[in-house]
């Protein structure tokens, strides 16, 4: 028992490091490309969008390389699932999101084609390997690219951003300090999440698909329900999709690019459950696009219907670890 409990010390305070590190990150980088005069438009397309996926990174890197590939994998997908359903659900209900056409067509359209790329490229060998890892890669420097070339063309403006004025020592003090943390943040979790799993019964892929996901995206549930309650929906909706993007084609291009992902032979099968998971939100998020498309928005019963979804593909998870449902894979 008192092993159990200095696992879930590690667990709480690697996602306490995760978190913070992410957010000296993101200040020390931001502050240092004003200092280069980089606009902030760039930099919140890139650094921030980087900053905000590092939990996600430093966990599903850290799982890979010790082998635990459903943590690393699992992660990704649960983080996923649990930012377009629960966070984007209460979001929802808080306030309705706007849902312009052009997020719509861009962004939820590229996250639906990021999820089955990844299903396609997951299922072909049952690995990810390193060739799978660069196509990815290659597939959020392109998006990346074009989001900042189009935002140019369509004349949006930088600003001055709310990013943090710092001192070049400082800039760098930051980064590293943000890097260390993060780095140490996601090692903890994935000690303590294996250690966890083993003692209550639950696969590595449960785990990875509930507690490592919620921890990993508290960042975005801050950052999406406090946009929602300012108002601030075009806030709330992007930082989800652009998550999920990054989640899908960077932590998982990175992770595999570094280390492959190839199931034991024991682990094969919560390889593929944890691939129907993404099948089950790909199609999911097909069938919700049409009312969301009709509306405009997410209106306050998509919102509920969104937590719903979550509450029962939950329940569901739960029921197929503890052997109550069967899946023929």
């Amino acid at each position: 028992m008192d092993n159990i409990l200095l696992n879930v010390v590690f667990l709480a305070v690697g996602f306490v490091l995760l978190i913070k590190g992410a957010d000296y990150f993101v200040d020390g980088a931001a502050a240092a490309a004003k200092l280069m005069k980089i606009s902030t438009l760039v930099i919140g397309l890139t650094v921030v969008a980087f900053g905000t996926s590092a939990p996600e990174l430093a966990v599903s890197l850290a799982a890979a390389v010790q082998g635990s590939n459903s943590i690393a994998l699992g992660n990704v997908v649960g983080s996923n699932i649990l930012n377009f359903y629960l966070i984007l659900g209460i979001s929802a209900v808080i306030t309705p999101i706007v849902a312009k056409k052009e997020v719509l067509t861009r962004d939820y359209t590229i996250s639906l084609i990021a999820a089955a790329l990844v299903l396609v490229l997951g299922f072909i060998g049952l690995r990810l390997g390193r060739i799978d890892g660069i196509i990815l890669a290659i597939c959020i420097i392109a998006y990346v690219a074009f989001l900042i070339v189009s935002s140019k063309k369509s004349g949006a403006k930088s600003g001055d951003g709310d990013f943090k004025t710092l001192t070049p020592i400082k800039c760098v003090l930051y980064i590293i300090l943000g890097l260390a943390a993060v780095v140490a943040g996601g090692e903890l979790v994935v000690t303590g999440a294996k250690t966890i799993a083993k003692f209550l019964g639950m696969s590595e892929a449960l785990i990875a698909l509930t507690v490592v996901a919620l921890g990993t995206s508290l960042p975005e549930l801050v950052t999406s329900v406090m946009a929602a309650k300012k108002g601030e929906t075009d806030l709330a909706l992007g930082n989800v999709l652009g998550s999920n993007i990054f989640n899908l084609l960077f932590i998982l291009g990175v992770s595999s690019a570094v280390h492959p992902m190839v199931p034991d032979a024991d682990a094969v099968l919560e390889y593929k459950q944890t691939l129907v998971d993404l099948g089950i939100f790909l199609i999911a998020s097909i069938i919700f696009f049409f009312p969301i498309w009709k509306n405009k928005r997410f209106t306050r019963g998509i919102g509920i219907a969104l937590i719903i979804f979550y509450a029962a593909y939950f329940a569901f998870i739960m029921m197929r670890n503890y052997g109550v449902i069967t899946l023929p894979l």
